[in-house]
């Protein structure tokens, strides 16, 4: 197999990695994952190397010359350092990411969450009295029900900390339709709970944006503390896991909506079987016959909403297959790390029981 490609993209990261950082996976607990180097060679090319697109496009190099400087180094001269992700450019680790300090008792202290069975992620943050958060703990994991969550949260959680809020995402006050409980109710009575965040993706990434912008420095510890006139709004502790700044260099922009995050793609996590059915303008098609991109519907959390399919692909041979039998009859196959939202939270598809109350499917 063979591809060609510039810096940039969607895929920019993967392609880094595999083939210019060489950076690969090698002792993972699943041999299935691991990576051999031999399989991976770059060959580096620049424009001078495309001879007919010279002579078809004269002007090609000029219009190279007046991209924007990053750009311009990507495309002109290869250089996959210059660009990665491109939609929070605001971020440095220069200015964004300090060492950490002992944070003053008149901040107030916040937890917020995602959660699903394919991660529990956790930050901790404090507001100075500038309105200044500073994100100081992060905490994830894979495969925790509720009550589990809720306990790492706790642990993760100094008794001298006083938590003024938590906030989850709305998805955690979908009622079940059998029992009328929701998750957020889980979640208070393992002692943790919840203010409804609102999950709007592009407002939330602008006020993001916004908040990387420097202001002026009010707050007396503050100005002792780091000597500046002005600083981001939205700051890090380098004690928050050096992950989350990576995620927040490698988002991308969607092309067809500047003002938004692409959201493909995604890292594989679970898998259906080809002949799961999707649902489409054009009616229920199997999943292995979706050849081309186009229009599905999906469940959002809150309502059906239209969503952009990539062509299928197979991604694993030979995998251990579980079939779930719901009480209306309709059957799902997938493998058995895929997702299920049940009235205690998210389980895999292996765990489930009879006595658990289905909510969704990923």
């Amino acid at each position: 197999m063979y591809l060609t490609c510039n810096p940039g993209g969607v895929g920019h990261n993967w392609v880094k990695r595999l083939f210019i950082d060489r950076a690969y996976k090698t002792n993972s607990d699943n041999p299935e994952e691991n990576e051999n180097p031999d399989d991976y060679n770059f060959i580096f090319a620049t424009v001078e190397d495309n001879e007919f697109l010279l002579k078809s496009s004269p002007l090609y190099l000029r219009n190279l010359a007046n991209m924007p400087e990053d750009v311009r180094r990507a495309y002109r001269y290869g250089d996959w350092d210059a660009i990665g992700g491109n939609y929070f450019k605001e971020f440095s680790r220069k200015v964004h990411v300090v060492k950490p300090f002992a944070i003053p008792p008149n901040w107030d202290r916040y937890r917020c969450f995602d959660y699903g069975l394919d991660m529990f992620s956790c930050f901790w943050f404090a507001i100075d009295t500038d309105g200044r958060l500073w994100f100081y703990r992060h905490y994830e994991h894979k495969d925790l029900i509720i009550s589990e969550a809720a306990k790492q949260a706790l642990e993760h959680t100094p008794m001298t900390e006083k938590i003024k809020a938590t906030y989850g995402p709305p998805d955690m006050w979908n009622r079940q339709r059998e029992t009328g409980r929701n998750m957020a109710e889980v979640f208070a009575e393992n002692r943790l709970p919840l203010i409804k965040a609102d999950n709007s993706r592009v407002q939330g990434h602008m006020l993001m944006k916004e908040m990387m912008a420097e202001k002026d420095v009010h707050d007396p510890f503050v100005l002792k503390q780091f000597k500046a006139e002005r600083l981001p709004m939205l700051m890090f502790l380098d004690t928050v896991n050096s992950k989350v700044f990576s995620d927040i260099e490698s988002i991308q922009a969607d092309e067809d909506n500047p003002n938004d995050c692409a959201k493909q793609p995604h890292d594989l996590t679970h898998c259906v079987t080809g002949d799961t059915l999707i649902a489409t303008p054009d009616g229920n098609i199997p999943i292995k016959d979706l050849n081309s991109f186009g229009i599905c519907y999906a469940w959002d959390g809150e309502k059906i909403v239209e969503r952009m399919h990539t062509p299928s692909h197979v991604t694993q041979h030979n995998a251990d297959v579980y079939e779930l039998e719901l009480e209306n009859g309709e059957k799902i196959k997938a493998t058995a790390e895929h997702p299920v939202l049940t009235a205690a939270g998210w389980k895999r598809i292996d765990e489930l029981t009879l006595a658990d109350d289905v909510l969704s499917v990923l």
